[in-house]
């Protein structure tokens, strides 16, 4: 029977795991992942569709939590209630409580909003005046209206997300261990 030795130096490898228990605080991760929550803000605001005002685009935000799980939890969240329905669609679909929807075709009666330019309708009417806004080419009442497609600008960029997070956290890694 023939006898087999072996002999490893582990010292090298004891340091780099040493090295890599200090550098893996929970604040140098958090550090890591809020700059992948950056990019990601970056990538869903050119993603989010931008019309008259630009609004939804601008309410994307990281922000910072606390985790079910002990530590901080970093979210990239939109608080625009419009981006609800560019994500999911909305059906076809008539007014909840009024006779007719309010939908407006311009920018400058879509800022006014609907209680603004009926009264402005009523004023220019009751001062025998022409109205600062016009049916039919600043805005329309609908008994109806067909809904939205959804476009899905969260769910089809989950993957894209997890691979950047995953790619950035073994970079991190990477770089500690080549010290």
């Amino acid at each position: 029977m023939a006898l087999i030795r072996v002999i490893a130096n582990t010292q090298d490898l004891r340091k780099k795991l040493r090295r890599l228990r200090i550098a893996l605080t929970p604040e140098a991760q958090d550090k890591v992942m809020r700059r992948i929550a950056e990019v990601w803000r970056g990538r869903m605001v050119l993603r989010t569709p931008k019309r008259w005002t630009g609004l939804t685009r601008k309410a994307w935000a990281v922000r910072n939590s606390v985790s079910t799980r002990g530590g901080a939890a970093i979210m990239v969240v939109n608080t625009s209630k419009t981006m609800v329905f560019l994500e999911r669609g909305t059906k076809a679909h008539g007014p909840k409580n009024a006779k007719r929807l309010f939908v407006p075709l311009t920018r400058r009666a879509a800022q006014a909003g609907p209680r603004v330019v009926v009264q402005e309708l009523i004023e220019a009417r009751a001062a025998k005046r022409k109205p600062k806004f016009r049916a039919g080419r600043d805005f329309v009442f609908a008994k109806r209206v067909r809904g939205i497609r959804p476009m899905w600008i969260v769910r089809d960029a989950l993957p894209f997300m997890r691979l950047t997070a995953r790619a950035s956290m073994r970079q991190f890694i990477q770089a500690v261990l080549s010290m």
